[in-house]
């Protein structure tokens, strides 16, 4: 929260733009494997002048899904960039990223036969449960689809003010829309018998629910940040501080005539499968939701020592959202809520090498009514309703990090918890008492190993194992975790 604002607790993934600079640069990949693997990718920059440059990277993608049937991910994208004032005190980078792709969605398997399947009716009858599915069935049909169509643009200026002082501004258009139309299993499978016969399992079926989705998001957004590095006595400091304004915008239609699909076998299903009354079209329905945000961030790293570091960092968040919801019969709910939020984070660094390191940190995150895509709700028992007070979440987190092999391997470990409170739930035997007390609470330990074992073996892999559990809730959910 304190580095990306409002939203649920949630990790990320740090990436770093390619951006140009002032040389010359022919880079390319094309690789295949087995599941229908297939994926080329450009990697191209072009000096320009002594202070300008032009880089441009493409990726062109058609694989299926190692242990699925029938599901696919395909798309291409390309993303050119220009670079101005390079090795000047001011600089100024433009960049177009564009992405289209072309999927068939996944919505995974039935868990029976899995350790700790349950069925009411075999256990009745004294029956062994059945043996799991093949877990490369697909339960859906050849006509589901994915397509996301997504176009970014980004300007940024940056300026040496002196040495290790930087201000730079940077400025973000950005529009995807997302459309699916997928089959899900839903309920349980069924028998297949008539009432009373004695269950057979291999006349079961599994029943399909047509489903659908179209949405789109747009965001223009733009921040000023100045990162300074200055010492106090003999610790050394590198502040962020900075200040950014965010328009948000989603509108989600409804889109009808997924049709019916008939149900599937349970152990050999037919992607195939007639549809019934397929015709997709907007019912008039739609849902609008905008938000405005203007935030202030400060961030410190404090060197203590070549094996102490601590850090800090607080943003503040003033938003104001708006949600205009229309019904197939044309009637309009709107709806407003605006707050303020905080959020922040402290963190220790000691280094007992110089190739090992290990951390902690403490971090908040608060998710305001009308969540992630701005739909407020009139219902008083419902936590989207805007005199709810926001979802709060707190994450805790130990971990280490070694760099081996001459620094060529990474090997990562960390425990974690986070805990999430304000969670509407049902208190006492009256059950129109319906208020924020619930609380919900993560656990789990991840490790990591990514790098060159030697010049020809690379490896990329993790391991995480977590544990959820109500701490706080109706007895039908404290009763229970996973």
């Amino acid at each position: 929260g304190s580095e990306y604002g409002r939203g649920a607790p949630s990790g990320t993934v740090n990436m770093s733009s390619k951006a140009p600079f002032a040389g010359n640069l022919n880079a390319g990949s094309v690789s295949a494997g087995t599941d229908e693997q297939k994926r080329a990718t450009v990697d191209l920059n072009r000096k320009l002048s002594e202070t300008s440059a032009f880089r441009i990277n493409a990726m062109a993608q058609d694989s299926g899904v190692p242990g699925r049937d029938t599901v696919k991910n395909k798309g291409w994208a390309f993303a050119p960039s220009f670079a101005f004032g390079l090795n000047t005190p001011t600089r100024t980078f433009l960049s177009l990223e564009h992405v289209e792709q072309r999927n068939l969605p996944d919505f995974a398997v039935p868990t029976v036969g899995l350790p700790g399947y349950y069925n009411a009716a075999l256990t009745a009858r004294g029956i062994v449960p059945p043996r799991k599915v093949n877990p490369q069935n697909f339960y859906g049909s050849t006509s589901d689809f994915e397509n996301v169509n997504g176009d970014m643009v980004t300007a940024r200026i940056e300026h040496d003010i002196s040495p290790g002082t930087i201000l730079r501004n940077t400025t973000r258009i950005a529009k995807v829309r997302h459309e699916w139309m997928g089959t899900a299993r839903t309920g349980i499978v069924s028998e297949g018998n008539p009432a009373g016969a004695r269950p057979d399992p291999n006349t079961w079926t599994a029943s399909r629910s047509r489903q659908t989705k179209w949405q789109q998001n747009e965001l223009i957004t733009n921040q000023t940040n100045l990162t300074t590095e200055f010492k106090t006595g003999a610790i050394a400091h590198t502040l962020s501080t900075g200040v950014e304004f965010i328009y948000e915008k989603q509108l989600s239609k409804t889109i009808t005539g997924a049709g019916t699909m008939s149900p599937a076998n349970l152990w050999n299903p037919n992607a195939s499968d007639p549809i019934s009354n397929y015709a997709l079209t907007p019912n008039g329905a739609q849902n609008k939701g905008d938000t405005m945000t203007v935030s202030l961030y400060a961030f410190d790293t404090m060197k203590l020592s070549e094996q102490w570091q601590l850090s800090g960092g607080v943003r503040f968040d003033r938003y104001s959202t708006e949600n205009n919801n229309v019904t197939v019969a044309g009637v309009q709910t709107r709806l407003k809520a605006s707050d303020t939020l905080a959020g922040w984070k402290l963190g220790a660094l000691y280094k007992p090498v110089a190739n090992g390191s290990i951390y902690t940190s403490l971090s908040t995150s608060q998710q305001p009514p009308g969540g992630s895509n701005f739909t407020l709700s009139a219902a008083a028992t419902n936590i989207n309703n805007p005199n709810q007070d926001p979802q709060e979440a707190t994450n805790a987190e130990l971990g280490t990090k070694w760099d081996l092999l001459d620094n060529k391997l990474a090997v990562t470990a960390a425990v974690f918890r986070s805990e999430n409170k304000n969670d509407l739930t049902t208190q006492g035997a009256d059950p129109g008492q319906v208020i924020q007390y619930g609380k919900k609470r993560v656990s789990g330990i991840e490790l990591g190993v990514v790098g060159d074992i030697t010049n020809q073996w690379s490896v990329s892999a993790g391991l995480a194992k977590m544990r959820t559990k109500v701490a706080q809730g109706t007895a039908a959910q404290t009763g229970s975790s996973l």
